[in-house]
């Protein structure tokens, strides 16, 4: 069976991987709701790390700096991690 040659203790998982979302423009705009004409409740600058909540379409809810609020997917840029 191949599937067991795979099923060795040192095989990575899901949860061995993180994901690290930071901001990859100079400014960006966190807003009150996912739409342009919302109300910013902060400015972050690039390289500024975020929890993203929700990611929608074009707009992901996010932490940053101990606010919660939205922004355009287009701002930021994730990585994901191998241990």
């Amino acid at each position: 069976n191949k599937q067991e040659a795979f099923a060795g203790s040192d095989q990575l998982k899901d949860k061995d991987f993180q994901t690290f979302h930071t901001i990859a423009v100079s400014l960006a705009n966190i807003r009150l709701k996912p739409s342009i004409k919302a109300r910013i409740i902060l400015t972050a600058e690039k390289g500024v790390s975020l929890e993203v909540i929700v990611k929608d379409k074009n707009w992901s809810k996010v932490r940053v700096l101990e606010k919660t609020g939205w922004i355009s997917n287009k701002l930021f840029k994730s990585e994901i991690i191998a241990p």
